[in-house]
């Protein structure tokens, strides 16, 4: 019983002791970087877009030496926007980011505190023990001994006793000195997450600016005759120009692109699956302004739907283009083979780039209000080579 004793001597704090002296830093958890890379994809985005930018300027300075051209301040104002939304988006991210942080370093924290309460008591513990004791019981344990046997093993155990108290007041100071950077580093988390809000609110103001300023321009297409015809023949200048890329691109075609699977498109008419879910708002075809005495013929269809709702390709094939183009704003062309080209535009992000491969139904981009719209638009076409084809009898009925 006597040597039973001396094991324990230390008590109930030794226990805990060698269960603390395990505990895992959970600051050296990783942190997580899906936000992180995301953020470095849209700063990366907005870099490209802000060169874009910078093109329309110099090319809008020079037509301003002619004629102000309606469609280039359409086109300049949805750049801006553009650019205002994806700075939007990536002080989004890094608001998603610094919650995260601030939702990590808390944990930590909160275990760095738990640790350190667990350690404190461990330490007052020991401390209380030692003044009951008095400072020699420690040799008077030892020299009690009945041989030298039980000298050297009651030496051992004193020994392995202090070497765990130097150990357990190491591991509570380590555990103050990891809790200071931790909690400035909170306390910077939060007031840039602060930073972050109001940066936000500046903005979704910036981004309203930039629309109303896009309405009011619209809104004198609409009301002034004279802005009106300079605008549709703008639209026809452009609507050449896309006949021409269309043209080039049918040219540019390798043989190896005319695949079997792609072959099929001319015998998908009336079973096409819907570019996008929403009513037909503008149909194919020769119609009359509401308001002049003035026609338009249209070459392809307007689909109405919810902002950011998906655009779908309607069958698969390659996406020969996907940017901007002035009156459609961001556009992209999918060559199905054999001549078969179909066109998506007025989007507000698109999720493909030239080159890719893509299926039918395969998301192509979100539905937007760039180029000549005011509303949340998809337009779409179907062409057979250059020629613009009704899209209505190609999409299943519905």
């Amino acid at each position: 019983m006597r040597r039973i004793s001396i094991g324990i001597w230390c008590g109930l704090p030794i226990v805990a002791l060698m269960v603390m002296t395990t505990a895992v830093d959970l600051s050296a958890e990783p942190r997580p970087d899906a936000v992180s890379k995301k953020v470095t994809k849209e700063k990366q985005e907005l870099d490209r877009l802000r060169q874009k930018i910078e093109q329309q300027r110099k090319k809008s300075r020079e037509a301003a030496k002619r004629e102000n051209s309606i469609l280039e301040n359409l086109e300049e104002t949805d750049y801006q926007r553009t650019l205002k939304k994806k700075e939007l988006a990536v002080v989004n991210l890094q608001l998603v980011d610094r919650d995260q942080e601030i939702e990590r370093l808390n944990r930590d924290l909160h275990a760095l505190r738990r640790e350190v309460d667990a350690k404190k008591g461990l330490v007052r513990e020991r401390v209380r023990v030692l003044y009951q004791e008095g400072r020699f019981k420690s040799l008077d344990v030892l020299f009690s001994s009945r041989d030298y046997y039980e000298f050297l093993k009651r030496y051992y155990y004193l020994t392995w006793i202090s070497n765990k108290e130097g150990e357990l007041l190491q591991s509570y100071q380590s555990a103050m000195t990891r809790m200071e950077p931790k909690e400035i580093a909170l306390r910077q988390a939060r007031a840039e997450l602060l930073d972050y809000k109001t940066e936000i609110t500046r903005k979704l103001s910036e981004i309203q600016d930039e629309k109303r300023k896009k309405d009011r321009l619209l809104a004198s297409i609409r009301n002034e005759k004279s802005t009106y015809n300079r605008t549709i023949q703008e639209l026809e200048d452009s609507a050449a120009k896309l006949k021409g890329l269309i043209k080039k691109l049918e040219a540019q075609r390798a043989p190896r692109r005319e695949e079997e699977s792609s072959a099929g498109f001319s015998l998908q008419r009336g079973h096409l699956d819907w570019p996008a879910n929403g009513r037909v708002a503008t149909f194919f075809g020769r119609q009359k302004h509401p308001q002049f005495d003035a026609y338009v013929y249209r070459k392809g269809i307007e689909i109405q739907a919810g902002q950011g709702s998906p655009i779908r390709s309607v069958y698969g094939g390659s996406v020969v283009y996907a940017d901007w183009f002035r009156g459609y704003g961001l556009l992209v062309i999918i060559d199905h083979g054999k001549n078969y080209f179909s066109l998506y535009a007025h989007a507000a992000k698109l999720l493909v780039s030239a080159g890719d491969r893509v299926a039918g139904r395969q998301v192509i981009g979100e539905i937007g209000d760039t180029g000549l719209t005011s509303d949340n638009r998809l337009y779409f076409e179907i062409r057979r080579g250059s020629d613009p084809l009704d899209p209505l009898p190609w999409l299943r009925r519905r």
